[in-house]
This record gives C-alpha cells, structure tokens and sequence, in this order.
C-alpha cells in the first residue's frame, strides 16, 4: 500500500488535492501498524528471561533512546539515578520497553518547554528498587488514573491504549507494582517498585 502511494503522489504535485489526500493513506497505514503491534504484543506477551541486572544502565539507555523525541519538543529529561543499588533479577528488554513506554508517555503528555525527571532509588532496607518518572505535563484527574492501566483505554486521539497496559503487565511479571500520582495542570510522576536481589548471610 505505501509503495503504491509513493508511486502514485510521483505523478503529482503537492499543491494538488489528490497528493494531500493521498497523504493521508500512509499516515494512516502506519498507526494501523501500530495498533497490530501493539495487540500482537499484548496478547502474546513473551516469557521473561531473567537474569541479576543492575537497573541504573538500563535506565540510563532508555532515557538515551527517548532523548531524541523530548529536545524535538524542548524537554528536557534529568536523570537523578543513585549509586549503589542492588541488583534485580530481571529481563532487560522488557523491563527497557516499559520505561520506554513510559518516557514517551511522559513526553507526549508535556508541553514544548517542560520537564521531565528520571529517579532511582531503594528503600532503607534495600530490598525493593524505585524507578520514580515525573513530568510538569497536563496531569490527570482521579477517574483517569483509575483506568490509564486498562486495555484500550485511552485519552489520545491516536493512542492504542495499550502502551501502558503491556507496561502493566511487565512490571506484574517482575513481581513489581507501578503507581500514579497525577494533579492536574501540574503533572504526572509513575513509580515503578521492584523486588531487589536480597543476599542472605
């Protein structure tokens, strides 16, 4: 189908009506694309193949990857990642798709100009790791927050509804939890708590 735009927009100019409709079959074509990837990947979510990982580099390579598409619109992402954390048993791709999910989210959901921090941290007894990610975007109400995790649920005009419920699933399957805390006008900040790899004496 993109193929046969392309060699039929060659035929005209931009100015005219049928090139500005045709352009609108490859936009379209590629979000169809999307939707399928998406459902593909949450139904046929792969089994993990865990192994101890430190979190701060992956962290550090999703917020690299993401980068690109935040100084598009001015934003920038601040990593605040603590030393010293424990290790987690855990699938690195995975668990680099869901913060990946998320920081897009987070720059979707941001105005050019805003701000967007990436926090990691452990809790006193070192057996939990935080991924803390806040942006000064739009915020959601409380009836939102109740349902951005379902599947097909969404406030976008283009969204899937499903980046967030496949982000859901990944951290359940890492026997984690992720919460939201959203005002809005003010922003949104997504935890995500995994279990740290406890060594015994």
């Amino acid at each position: 189908v993109l193929t046969t735009v392309m060699l039929l927009q060659e035929e005209l100019t931009p100015e005219e009506p049928l090139y500005q409709e045709l352009d609108i079959i490859p936009r379209e074509t590629l979000r169809c694309r999307q939707i399928v990837s998406s459902l593909l990947d949450f139904a046929h979510q792969r089994p993990l193949k865990k192994e101890a990982l430190a979190i701060n580099p992956i962290v550090a390579e999703s917020i690299a990857l993401a980068r690109k598409q935040a100084d598009f619109k001015g934003i920038p992402i601040t990593p605040v990642l603590t030393d010293g954390l424990p290790s987690a048993l855990a699938d690195r791709n995975q668990l680099q798709q869901a913060f990946i999910n998320l920081l897009i989210n987070a720059i979707e959901a941001t105005a050019p100009g805003g701000a967007i921090e990436v926090a990691t941290r452990c809790d006193p007894r070192r057996i939990e790791i935080r991924i803390v990610i806040s942006d000064s975007g739009c915020g959601m109400p409380k009836e939102v927050q109740e349902k951005i995790f379902e599947p097909f649920f969404t406030t976008k005009e283009s969204g899937t509804g499903l980046g967030l419920a496949i982000t859901h699933g990944i951290i359940e399957q890492h026997g984690g939890r992720i919460d939201v805390d959203s005002t809005p006008g003010q922003g949104t900040t997504f935890m995500i708590i995994l279990p740290a790899i406890v060594h015994t004496p």
